[in-house]
């Protein structure tokens, strides 16, 4: 980290300032369970196979303590030969991997933050532009299978690739503050970025089975605000207003609808018509985002002793383009599954026909639906009001009072549609508004205590002093029924007592 400053006079006073850092993380993960590995297993196609799996029991005394009913440490368990007493077999096991998510990758990492930050006309400008670079190698594993003896295939082995991908983020702002007179200030600021994708992320891809998942893109934003700040009444009451937009694309969040696609390939793998295990890897999805909205905050001093304070938030958000990635996935698919409609799901319960118009049902209500509208639970308007008021003098001196109100609107909590095929209405449906009540109390006095003197207080808070423990929906479906919700917090009462010396 290194800064300098310069004053240049009526040419303004300067402070340059930048960061460098390099991270480098280095991650072996294994992922094993026991498996027979001596040439005479009972599936002699590959070591992994189920059938050469062992499964462990363990057995606990229902008469002794709870504390001794658990599963012994599988790490714990003594590997090598054994005997197993039906046929009379000797087989050796081990611990091996055996699935794609025993890894062995790498991760090195370099940011560089650059500043200038600027001060004219006798300090009442304020500037500050910065900028920002990262650039990030991933070298992630693949893997490569390693012969073992009487085994038509091996075990699977990570390998560190030693090509990186690589990972560029960019980011620019710009900030200005303009005292216009001693009361009443302006700022406004603009920033552009771009952001390194999530690395745990996954995202569904059209091609080969073995490659139908690639990391999310890079996310890409902007945003912009203008604001007021006053400050009136001989310092007493200090108002910030602020208007912002912002907007994203290609930002990604974990969740998508594989447990609709999955056993559709579960059906096409019982059939043998692609090999078992086959599932799209995915772990969510991306989207678009646009929000504008205010935001308002005062402080007010009406007395020396009485103070208040009001935050308030007026936003909209709306996400677009959900799950591009899944769209496309599922058309490129689409004529492989339609071709074998007919085969019946692993379940037994229904066909991939069957399935496929409950992945259409899936898609529909988890993104058509919401594409361009405000994402589930959003509130539009949030209000908190804080006030306080401290006795200085007579016998109540050393007392404090004081209460607030906490204020939501109506969350969004599910999405419905109504119509025929390409008149389709779709309708938003709202939870309730929410509104809790605070109460405060402190006492504070001085004590002499072994001829020390200790400051100790007494504060006591009733949260939701009206006990607001309403049944809250969160999300609904599109057919109308419950699918999570919550209760509020119940009246809360806390007492705590404080010593300071």
């Amino acid at each position: 980290v290194l800064s300098y400053t310069k004053d240049l006079g009526k040419w303004g006073k300067h402070t340059m300032a930048g960061v460098y850092e390099y991270t480098n993380t280095q991650l072996d993960v294994e992922v094993l369970r026991e498996q027979v590995i001596s040439p005479n297993a009972p599936n002699l196609t590959s070591p992994i196979n189920n059938a050469n799996r062992i499964l462990r029991r363990t057995y606990v005394d229902l008469a002794g303590p709870s504390k001794n009913i658990v599963m012994a440490p599988y790490n714990q368990q003594a590997l090598g030969t054994f005997t197993e007493t039906v046929s009379g077999k000797s087989y050796t096991t081990a611990l091996i991997p055996f699935n794609a998510n025993t890894q062995l990758n790498s991760f090195d990492g370099k940011t560089m933050i650059g500043m200038l930050q600027s001060s004219f006309w006798k300090d009442r400008i304020h500037t500050i532009i910065g900028a920002s670079r990262d650039n990030r190698n991933d070298y992630l594993s693949t893997q490569v299978v390693q012969p073992l003896a009487g085994f038509t295939t091996g075990i699977p082995s990570p390998v560190r690739s030693q090509t990186p991908n690589q990972t560029v983020a960019n980011s620019v702002s710009f900030s200005g503050v303009l005292q216009v007179v001693d009361w009443l200030g302006l700022t406004y600021s603009q920033a552009a970025n771009s952001g390194l994708p999530s690395f745990s992320g996954r995202v569904n891809t059209p091609g080969p089975l073995v490659t139908d998942f690639t990391r999310p893109p890079i996310p890409r934003g902007k945003s912009n605000d203008i604001g007021i700040k006053l400050d009136l009444f001989q310092k007493r009451l200090f108002l910030t207003a602020q208007y912002f937009r912002t907007s994203a694309e290609k930002d990604f969040n974990f969740g998508n609808i594989n447990s609709s696609i999955n056993p559709i390939w579960d059906a096409l793998a019982l059939a043998g018509k692609v090999p078992s295990g086959t599932s799209t890897s995915a772990t969510g999805k991306t989207f678009d985002s646009d929000s504008d909205g205010f935001e308002l905050e005062l402080t007010a001093n009406p007395t020396e002793h009485w103070r208040m304070f009001l935050n308030y938030s007026n936003s909209e958000v709306t996400q677009s383009n959900l799950g591009n990635e899944d769209f496309a996935y599922i058309a490129f698919w689409r004529p492989t599954w339609a071709a074998n409609q007919a085969l019946p799901l692993a379940t037994g319960a229904g066909t991939i026909a069957t399935q496929l118009a409950a992945l259409d049902n899936a898609t529909f209500t988890t993104y058509t639906l919401a594409d361009g509208k405000p994402p589930l639970g959003q509130i539009k308007h949030k209000l908190n009001f804080v006030s306080n008021y401290e006795f200085s003098n007579g016998f109540l001196k050393g007392i404090t009072i004081g209460g607030g109100v906490r204020y939501t609107s109506q969350p969004i909590n599910g999405y419905s549609a109504s119509g025929t095929p390409g008149n389709v209405v779709s309708v938003v449906s709202y939870g309730s508004d929410q509104i809790f009540i605070d109460l405060n109390a402190a006492y504070r006095r001085k004590l002499q205590i072994m001829g020390k003197p200790i400051m100790w207080s007494l504060q006591t808070n009733i949260n939701n002093a009206l006990n607001n423990d309403a049944f809250i929906r969160i999300n609904t479906a599109r057919d109308g029924v419950l699918t999570a919700y919550r209760f509020n917090p119940p009246l809360e009462w806390i007492i705590t007592t404080k010593f300071s010396f």
